[in-house]
């Protein structure tokens, strides 16, 4: 309760302050206004002839210009305040179809994975506001609809080259984790993504060179968010990245990186697990699941990143390693995983990395027809440890990509999966199971 206590005042106190900001600045445009009609002795420009947009905003908000496009969603502008709001969004819609082994059949599915608004606002270049909210659909059963407010943050960058955030954001952990979704390569993360920590409430510091990047952060709890509980619920800690680009040389890039996170169990969690579903989101069984874990105490992780990317051709993995520490006595336990994948652009496009924030962008088609993607991936995740047996789970998935538009992808994936005979859902299904899954998506952004 105290945890939840604490998270809402802190949310009132950012929506207040945002609040305030915009109270303020919706004033200086009205007192702007004001001036301009007094100077120009009641010529007006006549109220039918402004854009419709401008025309139906309430009256202290008409010089802001506002444009519409798929591309770019809505967009507000004051070049004379230099503020910008941007709203967009994006929606996945997914189709699966499951080939079971030794369980029942999954039952295949189609729905609406996730479903998502974003707005992002800047103002004098150094301040940046941004909140998303979602709803995205776990499980093949339809009942799984989650809620979830994912950011809420603000962030400073007038102490050049450094830059604060706070708020709801993702921990700075993992290459993979802060790629956004509508950037992967495959439909869902590697199965390792189970051991990351996950989007919460904190402090960050960030900043890059020439050659480098660096993010460390403090951080607690989540927003009370109406969703599936987390995994890996823990409690106060903190986290850090850092990535360096020894070799950056027209189109051939050298990257690596590692990250480091330590976290407090949070008490008032009925205790910390760890699960993964077998790479796609419209199935309702994880066949690697720790189930409760007694006697969490602490958690350490260890992430090692590293990517290389020739022209059209890439190739990426990550390895990352969880040490649980326990009360009471019983003994320490260390879970770990890794992935790499590789990917060809058959229509000669590469990926663009983003030097700022170490990581990759948005593919842009090169031909009006689109950019065409071949990749396959191995993953593997280890949640047996002492006296706790979550299973063993290896995948391998190949994927193919047509990217018809900037904000629009067509994705196809098929996925073998090989589970050991402790990774049988917590006991609620056959261990040993050896299923294999098609799943495809229609990714649009706005």
């Amino acid at each position: 309760m105290q945890k939840y206590e604490a998270t809402r005042v802190f949310g009132r106190l950012l929506l207040l302050t945002l609040f305030c900001v915009c109270i303020q600045y919706g004033s200086a445009l009205g007192a702007e206004k004001n001036d301009a009609d007094a100077a120009s002795e009641g010529q007006q420009t006549p109220e039918e002839s402004k854009p419709f947009v401008p025309r139906i905003l309430p009256f202290k908000l008409r010089k802001l210009d506002a444009e519409f496009t798929v591309q770019n969603g809505i967009k507000f502008t004051d070049k004379e305040a230099n503020f910008n709001l941007h709203l967009g969004g994006r929606f996945f819609l997914d189709a699966a179809a499951y080939f079971e082994d030794r369980n029942q059949d999954l039952g295949d599915s189609f729905a609406v994975s996730d479903a998502r608004l974003e707005a992002e606002a800047t103002l004098q270049d150094d301040w940046t506001f941004r909140a998303s909210f979602g709803v995205t659909q776990t499980g093949s059963s339809g009942l799984g609809l989650n809620f979830d407010l994912k950011d809420l943050w603000a962030s400073y960058s007038g102490f050049d080259p450094i830059e604060v955030k706070f708020g709801q954001h993702d921990e700075p952990f993992s290459l993979e984790q802060l790629t956004s979704s509508r950037r992967i390569t495959f439909m869902r993360r590697g199965l390792p993504n189970a051991l990351v920590p996950d989007n919460n409430i904190g402090l960050s510091v960030s900043s890059s060179g020439q050659l480098w990047t660096a993010q460390v952060g403090i951080f607690g709890g989540d927003f009370v968010r109406y969703r599936e509980a987390d995994a890996n619920s823990t409690g106060l800690g903190f986290s850090g990245r850092f990535t360096t680009t020894p070799i950056r040389q027209g189109s051939r890039l050298v990257h690596a990186g590692g990250s480091l996170s330590a976290h407090k169990a949070d008490s008032s969690d009925a205790g910390m697990s760890f699960r993964s579903r077998p790479e796609v989101a419209l199935a309702d069984v994880r066949y690697v699941d720790t189930g409760t874990i007694e006697g969490s105490e602490r958690i350490y992780r260890l992430g090692l990143e590293a990517a290389f990317v020739q022209g059209p051709y890439s190739l990426q993995g990550e390895y990352m390693g969880s040490k649980v520490t326990r009360d009471g006595g019983l003994p320490d336990l260390w879970f770990d995983g890794w992935y790499v994948f590789a990917s060809w652009f058959l229509t000669g496009e590469r990926r663009p990395y983003i030097h700022e924030i170490g990581n990759f962008g948005a593919i842009d088609p090169k031909s009006k027809y689109g950019a065409v993607e071949l990749a396959t991936r191995y993953s593997t995740l280890d949640l047996t440890s002492k006296d706790v047996r979550g299973g063993t789970e290896e995948n391998v998935s190949i994927g193919l990509n047509w990217y018809v538009h900037p904000q629009v992808r067509l994705m196809v994936n098929y996925i073998f999966v090989w589970a050991d005979d402790d990774a049988d859902d917590n006991g609620t299904l056959i261990g040993g199971d050896s299923p294999q899954i098609f799943q495809t998506r229609l990714q649009v952004n706005f």
